[in-house]
């Protein structure tokens, strides 16, 4: 845990420096960038909201990026920003750009649901191409299934108060209450909206052979994000205190095996695990789950 702006500075400081080395040791051999880079931080530390806005943040000062530590959605996002740049400068609009929408950095624009926040990735300036449908097309033993959820961010925001602001100068409670005024009123302005996705439910998925699972798995290329999200059907009533998207990493192939690689709160670190052991225990709490798969661009 940071507990200072220097210990800000000093990891992004250390983060840049790193990455720079990176992309100086890259040769013109072709190569899948998305499993080098997400190999170079294997056995990173897993934090839950590892970044935030950077020492310029209204709310949140943590990291704007960093190389240290993780959860599972800024890791991808790292790995997604790393793998399509070459340089620093390059990396660091990358990494905005995926993490913000497209937009200015701000905690209003920053990607807090990415089975919506994550629409330009897939269409303005696509960075992602979801082959979802075109797996299940190819494997007539899967079908397609539809699962939405009610983002209510206001709602949301207003749960989480005591755990978004982490600002490192001295505000009195005078300033941190005027704060979280003029946020609320931003974000009260916002109308729930309907996230509606398209997944391979993993019921079925388990109900193939393991034969027929390896062949599906292995279909798929190696450095894809893989998405898993709930699919219990009375999602769409209720607000997002439940959450659409349970976890994401991405799939490589490794030794003819299809490896899991992700930011992991049980392991503590970015780790490697077998895709489908993994999903057959996290089937194991949470039954109505399915898969998004979005090749990398």
């Amino acid at each position: 845990m940071l507990a200072f702006s220097n210990d800000v500075y000093d990891v992004q400081k250390s983060a840049k420096t790193s990455i720079e080395v990176w992309y100086r040791g890259l040769s013109n051999t072709p190569l899948n960038k998305v499993e080098y880079f997400s190999s170079v931080l294997f056995g990173s530390v897993y934090e839950l909201t590892a970044l935030g806005e950077g020492l310029n943040g209204n709310y949140d000062q943590y990291p704007l990026y960093r190389t240290d530590a993780f959860d599972c959605q800024t890791y991808v996002e790292t790995v997604l920003a790393l793998s399509c740049s070459e340089s620093f400068p390059t990396f660091f609009y990358n990494k905005c750009y995926i993490s913000y929408q497209g937009k200015d950095v701000s905690f209003l624009n920053r990607a807090h649901f990415i089975c919506m926040d994550w629409q330009h990735l897939l269409s303005d300036n696509p960075r992602l191409r979801d082959i979802t449908q075109d797996l299940a097309a190819n494997h007539c033993q899967l079908r397609l299934y539809s699962s939405s959820v009610l983002i209510d961010r206001f709602s949301w925001i207003q749960s989480r108060r005591d755990k978004f602001m982490r600002v490192f100068t001295q505000l009195s409670q005078v300033d941190v209450e005027e704060g979280l005024r003029v946020l609320y009123g931003k974000m009260s302005s916002i109308e729930p909206m309907l996230s509606k996705l398209v997944c391979i439910s993993c019921k079925d998925l388990f109900k193939l052979s393991h034969h027929e699972r390896r062949d599906v798995l292995m279909s798929i290329p190696s450095g894809c994000v893989m998405l898993i999200i709930r699919t219990s059907s009375n999602l769409s009533e209720q607000s997002q205190a439940v959450t659409h998207a349970l976890h994401l990493g991405f799939l490589i192939h490794k030794n003819n095996e299809v490896l899991f690689r992700h930011a992991s709160r049980e392991k503590g670190c970015v780790t490697d695990e077998l895709c489908e052991d993994y999903l057959f225990d996290f089937m194991k709490h949470t039954p109505s789950i399915g898969i998004i798969v979005y090749q990398v661009l």
